[in-house]
């Protein structure tokens, strides 16, 4: 009989005040069979935790990973209908942006406003709409 090994991908991090993470030395934690290093983010649950809780980490990632896959759509656009371009946008991009929104609630709007940039990309992505066009008639059709 085989015993499967599982291993866990621990990390631990300092949340507080900039000033107060400055005060701090302490680099890692020593257990009785391991250390664990303290990191500036956490992941946990694909939410990206950053030392002050601003959440920016977690901003920055949903919009590389929109992005990114708002890119590879581009490529195949032209061979996809709009009903599948749609659909798929809403499986790789929407579904991204809504994941874990609620955490953003209160946000400032210097935060937002990449995220929104994501959506408006995506909405002129399904409409077929240039880039100059205007948004809010975009955004309108789509709702």
């Amino acid at each position: 009989m085989l015993k499967k090994l599982q291993c866990f991908n621990t990390a631990a991090g300092h949340s507080g005040l900039r000033q107060q993470l400055a005060k701090l030395t302490v680099t890692q934690l020593r257990l009785t069979s391991s250390v664990v290093q303290f990191d500036s983010t956490v992941t946990n649950l694909g939410v990206v935790l950053d030392n002050q809780l601003s959440m920016q980490a977690q901003v920055t990632a949903v919009c590389r990973s929109c992005f990114y896959q708002l890119r590879q759509l581009c490529v195949v656009q032209r061979s996809l209908t709009r009903d599948v371009l749609q659909s798929l946008v809403q499986a790789f991009v929407q579904c991204r942006l809504d994941y874990s929104n609620a955490i953003l609630t209160g946000a400032a709007d210097g935060q937002i406003r990449p995220l929104q940039a994501v959506q408006n990309a995506a909405a002129h992505l399904v409409s077929g709409a240039r880039r100059r066009d205007s948004i809010s008639p975009i955004l309108h059709s789509l709702n």
